[in-house]
């Protein structure tokens, strides 16, 4: 009895630790912020930046934009942006590996100093020692140079390899980095080149043609008289129009017009003019009195 209660303690002992281990194991582990930390970081810095751009004044904007002077030059310009870039790089994560996406955007501001030393800085930096440091670092502070790591990266480079081949592996190195940051490949670059939209001629718009209102028709009382269709006669005389009166109008009713005739008065009208076209009857030509007959006349005959 003492035996078999010995081994029931012991396997709930071993039981109770194996739990105990497994819960520890499936606690979930916390999720870093470090990054988040640092794109915030990186966010303050280029807002600072990006305000010295503007020329306000103070401590910490004034010792950061010095620093960026003095050591990229003319990559102090692109600072600011890199590490705006950098910082949403860093916020937008996800999850995913963005190690590599960020160190390319902060050394946009290297490659750019380098690629800009070697096309415009005018100075005499020969690699003969220290000095050249200093040198750089003050042209850089006067935005003449490419600052004391561009420049001094640009004047080995041109040493090494010639200033036309510096030139193409800078310009180079910029747009990979720049791609590498912006996680975009050449070939997806081609492919938004062969499927940008075409341009299409639109056609030009028809000038609007002004259309004049039609003339509203006239009234009656408004049009002209018509012409008088009967061609006078010689020695006759065109009738005389007669005029046209208007209207009168007392209260509701309309008078009567003194042109409007009853029927018995069209009536007696048309008899008098049938009367009128009748022609009179002419008088009886008097008899023709008989024409006497030739009278002999004797001739008288002397006498011997």
């Amino acid at each position: 009895m003492a035996s078999s209660t010995q081994k029931k303690t012991t396997t709930k002992k071993s039981g109770s630790r194996s739990g105990s281990r497994t819960a520890k194991g499936k606690q979930p582990q916390k999720r870093p912020i470090r990054r988040e930390v640092g794109g915030v970081i990186l966010l303050v810095l280029a807002l600072c930046v990006l305000v010295s751009y503007c020329g306000v004044q103070a401590i910490l904007i004034d010792l950061l934009a010095k620093l960026l002077k003095g050591l990229f030059g003319y990559g102090y310009w692109l600072a600011g942006p890199a590490m705006l870039l950098a910082g949403g790089i860093l916020l937008l994560h996800r999850g995913r590996p963005v190690t590599l996406r960020a160190t390319c955007a902060l050394l946009l501001p290297l490659l750019a100093g380098a690629l800009f030393h070697t096309i415009f800085a005018g100075g005499d930096y020969a690699l003969n020692g220290w000095g050249v440091l200093k040198n750089l670092w003050t042209a850089g502070l006067a935005l003449k140079a490419g600052g004391a790591v561009s420049g001094l990266l640009a004047e080995a480079a041109v040493l090494a390899v010639s200033k036309v081949v510096s030139l193409f592996l800078f310009g180079l190195l910029l747009a990979v980095l720049l791609l590498a940051a912006l996680h975009v490949t050449p070939s997806a670059v081609l492919e938004m080149v062969r499927n940008r939209p075409e341009y299409e001629e639109e056609p030009e718009p028809t000038p609007a043609v002004h259309i004049a209102p039609a003339e509203p028709p006239q009234r009656r009382g408004e049009r002209q008289s018509r012409p008088a269709i009967d061609i006078p006669l010689d020695g006759e005389k065109p009738p005389a129009q007669p005029e046209e009166e208007s209207g009168r109008f007392t209260g509701f009713f309309r008078h009567k017009s003194d042109k409007m005739k009853t029927p018995d008065q069209v009536l007696s009208d048309k008899e008098a003019e049938q009367a009128a076209l009748e022609p009179a009857p002419s008088p009886a030509r008097a008899k023709a009195a008989p024409t006497p007959a030739p009278v002999a006349e004797e001739v008288s005959v002397p006498e011997p």
